[in-house]
């Protein structure tokens, strides 16, 4: 009976020490799994290292292995981050673990469209040498060169050219990179890209030039040198818009003197029967409207939908205009 009870004493011990060994083993390995849990670093963690933090932050990122070709909704990359930011080092790096140069994101942009919207020079340069594709085409068929002239910066357009991006090139609505040097009002960029070749007579969709895009946007420097390059004056658009209509809509008063002086019918219409007296009168601009009454503009000429100047000037509530405009 003592052999029996002291038997059962030792099992019972032994299963009582068994499962404290169990339940520590068990709390060992929470933990060990609580000291080596590594919180991984989100994408817009790793946006503020690029934009705000140093190489060696970045570096860092690189033992926790994040995949560096991670893309946000937008597809935006970590690449374009540091282009746009100008980090050189941290291009140089990504480049280095072979991320893709040419992704593009939801807008189509690349790293290169990146590095010339935050005007990043020395990353542009080392995108371009690492062979970025300078003429990189997006579904709406725009190229780093057209963003270039669209922003006036020359030195990024010159560095473009050397690589040879192509000056020719249109997009879906038929825009040149010297039609959007245009849009950017910028002479020395548009005497850039015509002194490397550019055709001053591509025709947009609308049939608009350079030239007439300068009538409309009233950059008289602009329109002025491309006169003296040769542009045609004669030319009109889809609508049979001439230069003196939309230099009217465009409301340069230089640019209007300067047709006058070349002859322009001063009471040609277009398409819809507007007159330059109409556009000048649609924009408010006054003294535009005095000019081409001095000039022997007809004032009682009717649009497409039966309206003259003068009720043109009505509906902008103009009533100094109005009373120009006034039949007596």
């Amino acid at each position: 009976m003592k052999k029996i009870l002291l038997f059962s004493l030792i099992l019972l011990f032994s299963c009582s020490t068994r499962n404290n060994k169990t339940e520590n083993i068990e709390v060992k390995k929470e933990t060990i799994n609580k000291e080596v849990k590594i919180t991984k670093k989100t994408y817009n963690d790793v946006i503020k290292i690029i934009q705000k933090g140093t190489k060696e932050e970045f570096l860092k990122l690189l033992d926790e292995k994040i995949d560096l070709n991670t893309q946000d909704e937008a597809k935006r990359t970590y690449l374009m981050a540091a282009s746009y930011s100008n980090k050189l080092d941290i291009v140089k790096i990504l480049l280095e673990n072979k991320v893709n140069i040419d992704d593009a994101d939801a807008n189509d942009g690349t790293a290169l469209f990146w590095a010339i919207n935050g005007k990043s020079v020395d990353v542009l340069k080392f995108l371009i040498e690492k062979k970025a594709n300078v003429n990189f085409v997006t579904k709406e068929k725009r190229t780093p060169l057209m963003l270039a002239c669209k922003m006036g910066n020359i030195e990024i357009v010159k560095i473009l050219i050397d690589n040879k991006a192509n000056v020719n090139t249109a997009d879906k609505e038929g825009l040149t990179p010297l039609m959007w040097a245009v849009k950017g009002k910028n002479l020395n960029v548009v005497k850039m890209i015509v002194e490397n070749g550019a055709n001053l007579e591509s025709k947009a969709q609308n049939g608009e030039t350079a030239i007439i895009w300068t009538a409309l946007n009233g950059s008289y420097d602009i329109f002025k040198y491309l006169l003296e390059k040769g542009a045609d004056l004669k030319i009109k658009d889809n609508y049979n818009q001439t230069l003196l209509i939309a230099a009217s809509f465009g409301g340069n008063i230089e640019i209007v003197k300067t047709l006058i002086e070349q002859k322009f019918d001063i009471n040609q219409c277009d398409n819809f029967k507007r007159t330059p007296l109409m556009a000048a009168t649609h924009i408010n601009k006054i003294e535009l409207v005095k000019y081409l009454l001095e000039n022997n503009a007809d004032i009682k000429l009717k649009d497409i939908n039966g309206k003259t100047a003068f009720d043109y000037a009505k509906a902008s509530n103009n009533s100094k205009m109005a009373e120009l405009l006034k039949v007596k």
